[in-house]
C-alpha cells in the first residue's frame, strides 16, 4: 500500500471515528451500518479494521476466518473519501496478506444483488461469482488456485 494508506485494528482510539463514517444516500441500503459491524465484533468472532487515508479514519472493513475461507464481512469508505483508489489499495494488501497465510485458500464476500457499484469493485479486483443466495445475494470468491 501507499504510505498514504494505512490499517489498524479497531480500538479505544478510533471506534467513534468508525462510528461516524458515512456513505452516499444511494449506498445506504448496501452496507450494513458501521455500528452494527461493531456491535457485531462483541458478540461474534469478526475482526474489525479502521482504514486510514493521510491519518484520517477514511473506512472500515471486518474479517471473519471459516474452515480456510476469509470472509470480508464488511468494506466501506466514507463517501467523501471514495474514487481516491484507497479501496482497491487496501484490498490488494489484503489479498496479498491472505495469500501468504496458511490457513486462507481463498476470500470471499457477498454483495446485494442491486449493488451493481459494490460487484464490479470486486470483479475488478479479480474476484469471480460463485454463487447466489435465495434472497438474492451474490457471493464472490477470490482464489489462488483459480
Amino acid at each position: 500500500m501507499q504510505t498514504d494508506v494505512s490499517v489498524e485494528p479497531l480500538d479505544v482510539h478510533n471506534w467513534e471515528a468508525c462510528a461516524a463514517l458515512t456513505l452516499s444516500p444511494e449506498q445506504v441500503a448496501h452496507v450494513q451500518s458501521n455500528v452494527f459491524v461493531i456491535a457485531r465484533a462483541q458478540f461474534e468472532a469478526l475482526e474489525v479494521f479502521a482504514i486510514r487515508y493521510k491519518g484520517n479514519i477514511a473506512g472500515m472493513y471486518a474479517l471473519y476466518c471459516k474452515h480456510g475461507v476469509m470472509w470480508l464481512s464488511h468494506f466501506m469508505l466514507d463517501s467523501k473519501w471514495q474514487n481516491l483508489k484507497i479501496g482497491s489499495q487496501v484490498l490488494r494488501y489484503l489479498l496479498d496478506t491472505f495469500q501468504n497465510h496458511t490457513n486462507v485458500h481463498e476470500v470471499r464476500v457477498s454483495v446485494m444483488r442491486d449493488n451493481v457499484d459494490g460487484a464490479l469493485f470486486f470483479v475488478k479486483s479479480g474476484f469471480q461469482i460463485l454463487g447466489v443466495y435465495p434472497d438474492g445475494e451474490q457471493v464472490f470468491q477470490y482464489s489462488w488456485s483459480i
